[in-house]
């Protein structure tokens, strides 16, 4: 918690902190579900994590989204893949889930009694579209719904290219 007040007074972390918030984020998500899932973060080797170089807050809002409406719902738990990677000036960011699915999250939903609506992606595609504007960078949000042979689904893909600003 104290991270997000730090971060969110600022327009740029290095991306350590931003996997550190979200590594605390997912342990914490982990121990209320009784280990109902597992994570693995990558980054590529070459990266040097520690300019300032993202908005604070990319990843928690897609990795919140993987949590609970693909993986909480599945009989036998799942599992978050984070791999990121660098293309010249962008960091190419992939948050992979083998959860039920967006079709499937949205009839539950629907279903469902609580009606609590979600706005963390909407606003995160935001501030990197805002960004985007403000200085020619930014970056994109894609996502991308996994389903097997048959049109089974089998979780979900957000692919996120976001500028480095390099603010040090």
């Amino acid at each position: 918690i104290r991270n997000i007040l730090d971060y969110s007074k600022t327009n740029a972390i290095t991306l350590q902190q931003e996997l550190e918030s979200t590594e605390l984020y997912i342990k914490m998500e982990q121990m209320r579900f009784s280990d109902k899932f597992d994570y693995y973060i990558n980054v590529d080797p070459a990266i040097n994590q520690n300019i300032k170089s993202i908005p604070p807050l990319i990843l928690q809002p897609y990795v919140e989204n993987s949590i609970w409406h693909g993986l909480l719902h599945k009989d036998d738990g799942g599992t978050i893949y984070i791999d990121i990677s660098q293309d010249g000036n962008f960091y190419d960011i992939r948050i992979d889930d083998n959860g039920i699915g967006r079709q499937k999250a949205q009839s539950i939903k629907t279903k469902s009694a609580t009606k609590r609506k979600s706005h963390g992606m909407k606003i995160t595609e935001d501030r990197i579209r805002l960004v985007h504007q403000l200085n020619g960078q930014g970056g994109t949000v894609r996502t991308v719904d996994k389903v097997d042979e048959q049109g089974k689904p089998m979780g979900t893909t957000v692919i996120i290219r976001l500028a480095i600003s390099n603010t040090n």
